[in-house]
């Protein structure tokens, strides 16, 4: 009944195309919708990549959450932006947003699994195509014109190969995930900050810096004794200069960490919006952070990175090539320090004795 008073309350968003929604098309207009975290937004790049590359004429919009919006700008490939709106609850009807959706001939709800209310604003775009993930057979679904059924394996499938199944319908042949699908392309206020903080001291004495990150999108804190034992690590046996990075909220933790490593080699940068913080990774030469949005960022960049990692499964583990994941232990807020240590010496290539 629910997807029947959809398409009633729905129907008069039709008013708002401006084309009929075509089938099959060299120039398709696609809309991919993918909602939640900076991170989510970062692995489907790749799936965005992919249909560019197979439909270079065509106009390609992304709907994400506000914390999304910044990446699926900074995705070259990406014609569009539209924020959906946050206050869109599972008391809001879908027309609230689909409203913005209308006038593509496609649409991908870029979900690794089954999402209700992302299922119910699919076919409130009127599109010719709607793709998603749902177990049922086609031309049986309430959602979806072609839906998607979910592979076996989800929970150990990383999140860029399940939406790549959503090309299936599209004739795509299964891609071959490449790093460089991540690659962002960095505004230039973004790169602006990176200049300007890598002009002050102690970054300005050019022998290069390491990024170490105190927060996550979930509230871990780790110790700070176990920081200090890795930062003073790095200060022994090498040049770096220490960036010290975190949210607003841990502004305080992170002065107690400056002062308790006790070097004027470490220092505290501003609290970097995401495409700041990947601007200045693109430029450092190690990365450490606890496990989340950040660490996903530095896939992106490609940058040496030593994730504190507490996953039970694959589908959320960075995808970057000089990525080392170190177990940690967020009910005791703590982490083995030599462990993170010894996988600092290897993604620096510095052997020890």
């Amino acid at each position: 009944m629910r997807p029947l008073l959809d398409r009633i309350m729905g129907a008069p968003l039709r008013l708002a195309r401006r084309h009929p929604p075509r089938v099959a098309c060299d120039d398709p207009r696609i809309l991919v919708i993918r909602r939640n975290r900076m991170g989510d937004m970062l692995y489907t790049l790749p799936l965005l990549r992919v249909l560019r590359a197979h439909f270079p004429a065509a106009r390609i919009s992304v709907a994400c959450d506000a914390s999304g919006a910044p990446i699926a700008d900074a995705c070259p490939v990406v014609d569009q932006v539209i924020v959906l709106n946050t206050t869109w609850t599972r008391r809001m009807p879908p027309a609230f947003n689909a409203v913005h959706l209308q006038d593509h001939d496609w649409v991908i709800v870029a979900k690794g699994g089954f999402d209700r209310r992302l299922a119910r604003l699919a076919p409130l775009t009127h599109a010719a195509v709607t793709v998603g993930f749902d177990d049922a057979f086609p031309g049986q679904s309430d959602f979806y014109t072609h839906p998607v059924r979910m592979p076996v394996d989800a929970a150990s499938e990383h999140q860029i190969e399940t939406q790549f199944r959503l090309l299936q319908p599209l004739d795509i042949p299964a891609p071959r995930f490449d790093p460089g699908m991540l690659e962002l392309r960095l505004p230039e206020d973004a790169l602006r900050f990176a200049r300007a903080q890598l002009a002050k001291r102690p970054f300005s004495a050019g022998h290069g810096f390491a990024v170490v990150n105190m927060s996550c999108n979930r509230p871990v804190a780790f110790k700070l004794e176990d920081y200090a034992a890795v930062i003073g690590h790095l200060l022994e046996t090498t040049d770096l200069a220490v960036a010290l990075v975190g949210v607003e909220a841990d502004q305080v933790r992170r002065g107690q960490l400056a002062l308790l490593c006790g070097s004027p080699r470490v220092a505290l940068v501003p609290t970097p919006s995401p495409l700041d913080l990947a601007a200045l990774l693109k430029e450092a030469a190690l990365f450490l952070t606890p496990e989340g949005g950040a660490a996903h960022l530095s896939s992106a960049t490609q940058t040496p990175t030593v994730v504190l990692w507490q996953g039970a499964y694959g589908k959320w583990r960075p995808r970057g090539m000089r990525h080392v994941l170190v177990p940690a232990d967020v009910s005791s807020e703590a982490f083995e320090a030599e462990k993170v240590c010894a996988a600092i010496d290897s993604l620096l290539g510095q052997a020890k004795g």
